[in-house]
């Protein structure tokens, strides 16, 4: 059964305050070749931003500017712009066993829609956003 307009809205919401609060994390994964914890999908999907933006995105700063964006382009339609993941609940370490969210908007610097996935988690200090992917 779908998400009503309410629900989504309200995830919508809680993702944007978590976003403008500063309570926001990533996906990690270990790099092969140097064995270091890095952003999971982050280095594609800052290249498949940046091949069809009006300026350039150079860092992760702007990349949470693009979310952030994001997010409230969705909330003018929450339902409209929802599109369920293909795997609904995350599998990731730091989202383990919690419900994804996807959203697929247009944004004016774009030249083609985005497509952001997260997961909202409670934590004592309050709801973080994870994000899992944004690219086009």
């Amino acid at each position: 059964e779908p998400h009503s307009v309410v629900f989504l809205k309200e995830i919508l919401e809680r993702a944007i305050d978590a976003l403008a609060e500063g309570r926001r994390d990533h996906i990690y994964r270990k790099d092969y070749k140097t064995g270091r914890r890095v952003i999971w999908h982050f280095d594609n999907n800052i290249e498949r931003l940046n091949a069809c933006c009006d300026y350039n995105i150079e860092n992760e700063d702007d990349y949470w500017g693009i979310v952030f964006d994001c997010l409230e382009a969705a909330l003018t339609d929450p339902q409209g712009s929802y599109k369920q993941p293909e795997e609904p609940i995350s599998s990731h370490d730091e989202a383990l066993g919690h419900e994804m969210f996807a959203f697929v908007v247009q944004l004016d610097d774009f030249r083609r829609p985005i497509y952001t996935k997260f997961c909202i988690i409670d934590r004592s200090d309050g709801t973080w956003y994870i994000s899992i992917d944004c690219h086009t």
